[in-house]
């Protein structure tokens, strides 16, 4: 049920649709039309949350600008749960992890300095790898790298995936350096495991065959 009141600044959430539909169509184009359709589907969620945060029950199913403000609903989640004994866990988890990091990369590291093992190069190629191209990049990559496997694909599937993953990420926004690097990882992925489970992990051919044709596609941190 409606709850508009003559004279009163009144919105609904239909209005506000109709309002960024009208300046997407404006636009006169595709393109624009379904990125502000897009975000207005994402912004209204978070635009509701924040309305309902600071305003009384009352008003969480309408939008009137002189609704009353208040921090009641704040208190009322702080008693409902025990935030407090959350914290103290979020803490605590983030220092085990943290202290567990330096023990592990301080023995990893002194392994890979003063011992030498089957394996070691490839192992540090990988760790030099996850240094060196930044975590978005790697986690795109990682979300699509087996978007190619349609029926009937196969092994073909890395080929297959890699044009649709940079579509994707295109039009995701990313620019056109880290396109280029998610296409390669996707058309990539299955070489690391034949390298590690076909050929000799001792011959320097191995790590050669691993990082020479990516050289040019690792991006260094902080890089455009």
């Amino acid at each position: 049920m409606s709850s508009t009141r003559v004279g009163k600044p009144t919105i609904t959430v239909f209005r506000l649709a109709a309002l960024f539909t009208l300046l997407a169509v404006v636009r006169a184009s595709a393109w624009p039309l379904a990125a502000w359709l897009l975000a207005l589907m994402w912004i209204l969620p978070l635009a509701y949350a924040v309305w309902t945060a600071f305003h009384p029950p009352a008003y969480s199913t309408r939008f009137e600008l002189l609704a009353p403000l208040t921090l009641n609903n704040f208190a009322r989640a702080w008693e409902a749960a025990p935030f407090a004994q959350y914290f103290l866990n979020t803490i605590l988890l983030v220092a085990m992890i943290l202290a567990s990091q330096l023990v592990l990369s301080t023995l990893a590291a002194y392994a890979f300095a003063r011992y030498h093992f089957r394996g070691k190069n490839v192992l540090f190629a990988l760790v030099l790898v996850q240094l060196m191209i930044m975590p978005d990049i790697l986690l795109v990559a990682c979300l699509l790298h087996d978007i190619g496997k349609l029926p009937g694909a196969g092994a073909r599937h890395p080929a297959i995936g890699a044009p649709i993953a940079r579509e994707i990420t295109a039009v995701l926004g990313f620019d056109e350096a880290d396109v280029a690097l998610v296409e390669r990882l996707v058309r990539e992925h299955l070489t690391l495991a034949e390298l590690a489970t076909k050929r000799d992990h001792r011959d320097p051919a191995t790590v050669d065959a691993l990082r020479a044709p990516r050289r040019s596609a690792i991006r260094r941190p902080g890089s455009a």
